[in-house]
């Protein structure tokens, strides 16, 4: 009875060593063979790579997003990357991925770039929505969407980005409305939403964005009248609103617009008089406003346009 006890035993332990002492090695050697991150460095990689799994890269421009044999051994690597540009602490700063013939979507995971100043999607044929989650990278300075097959609304959430100057995301299927909190980006100089499908009107907020100089909304489903309080954006140069269905006069204010260079408001259903106000844009190159439902005579101020 005691030898048999004694065996059990015997046995037992001799096995629970053999086995732990075959799985603390195989670990090891996984541990070893594998690249690891440090948990307070992956997170841009990470981000990084989830970007790469949801796009479609036919002729793979980023063969090279991957994490090398000795990881983090080398310092941040991925700055290394086709089409990023790190700030000098090593944070992705510049996102280039423009005309590199790309499709499928661009994941949420793109959020985890906290530092990202500069992101160019543009040229591609990226479909689904444009993530929500993107307005969460409040350091943006620049964002092209531009020349897509986006859809649904874009998102909102960008006034927060205080130095965010420029936003183009013309030609591609966006609907709904545009971006009411747009407005509070302050600092933006220039607004290209042309050729989507944007309806409803253009919001007052936007005479908040004192420096804006390039306003481009053309080629949507814009309605309402072409609000005056556009007279408040002092540094404007361009404006673009033709193809639209705004309605009403064009606001007499926009002669207060000293700095305006180009303006288009053709093909719509503006009415009334062409005001005369116009005449003191003396920088005024370009104006068209063909195709609407003007009435009276041309002003004669239109003549003072010397450009």
């Amino acid at each position: 009875m005691h030898t048999h006890i004694f065996l059990f035993f015997f046995f037992f332990f001799f096995f629970f060593f053999f086995f732990f002492h075959c799985y603390s090695g195989l670990s090891l050697a996984f541990a070893e063979g594998a690249p690891t991150l440090p948990p307070n460095d992956n997170n841009e990689v990470s981000s990084l790579l989830s970007i790469k799994s949801t796009l479609i890269d036919p002729a793979d421009h980023l063969s090279d997003w991957k994490v090398p044999i000795n990881g983090f051994d080398t310092g941040p690597f991925h700055c290394n990357w086709t089409s990023i540009s790190c700030n000098s602490n090593g944070y992705v700063e510049k996102l280039d991925l423009s005309n590199m013939n790309l499709s499928g979507r661009v994941s949420d995971r793109i959020q985890g770039l906290h530092s990202l100043a500069y992101l160019n999607i543009c040229c591609n044929g990226l479909s689904s929505e444009l993530p929500n989650l993107l307005s969460n990278i409040t350091s943006l300075k620049s964002i092209d969407a531009s020349q897509n097959n986006f859809i649904g609304g874009f998102p909102g959430g960008f006034g927060r980005a205080s130095g965010l100057k420029s936003v183009n995301a013309s030609s591609n299927n966006f609907s709904g409305f545009l971006p009411e909190d747009l407005g509070n980006a302050t600092s933006l100089e220039s607004i290209d939403f042309r050729r989507s499908v944007f309806e409803d009107s253009i919001p007052i907020s936007f005479k908040n964005m004192q420096n804006l100089k390039f306003l481009g909304l053309s080629g949507n489903n814009l309605t309402g009248k072409v609000p005056p309080e556009l007279r408040l954006l002092s540094s404007l140069e361009t404006i673009i609103l033709g193809y639209n269905e705004f309605g009403g006069p064009i606001p007499p204010e926009f002669g207060n617009l000293d700095n305006l260079q180009y303006l288009d408001l053709a093909v719509g259903s503006l009415s009334g008089p062409i005001p005369s106000e116009l005449g003191r844009l003396k920088k005024l190159t370009t104006i068209y406003l063909y195709q609407n439902r003007f009435e009276g005579k041309i002003p004669k101020e239109i003549g003072n346009m010397t450009k």
